[in-house]
């Protein structure tokens, strides 16, 4: 692997890490949000809000709990350069759990 393709995995797994770290804060806190507000719409608002609040918030905990792909996919669509684009076709959304110099030995070996 060329020092250029190591300093490309680099950025994508840091910025796939930053992608998630920083969208579960922001689903988290929309969760918290969504969590206080739901006694009062029950009291307050028509039922389809109250139901439209329900399904937005199963959604963000899919969001939540699928944010590694959702992570991967948005990093991939952000990076476009050559480089990147070989890159995404060896790799796998459960790579950014892997330190990388195991992660170039496993894709120097794929």
């Amino acid at each position: 692997m060329s020092e250029e393709e190591r300093r490309a995995l680099e950025h994508i797994l840091r910025l796939q890490g930053n992608i998630k770290v920083y969208g579960g804060i922001a689903i988290g806190m929309l969760l918290l949000i969504i969590f206080f507000t739901f006694p009062h719409l029950l009291d307050n608002a028509p039922l389809s809000f109250f139901l439209g609040e329900m399904v937005f918030a199963a959604l963000l905990v899919l969001a939540l709990i699928f944010g590694n792909r959702l992570s991967f996919a948005l990093a991939r669509l952000w990076l476009r350069g050559e480089t990147y684009r070989r890159l995404f076709t060896r790799l796998d959304p459960r790579d950014v759990t892997v330190p990388v110099e195991e992660l170039i030995r496993r894709l120097d070996d794929r």
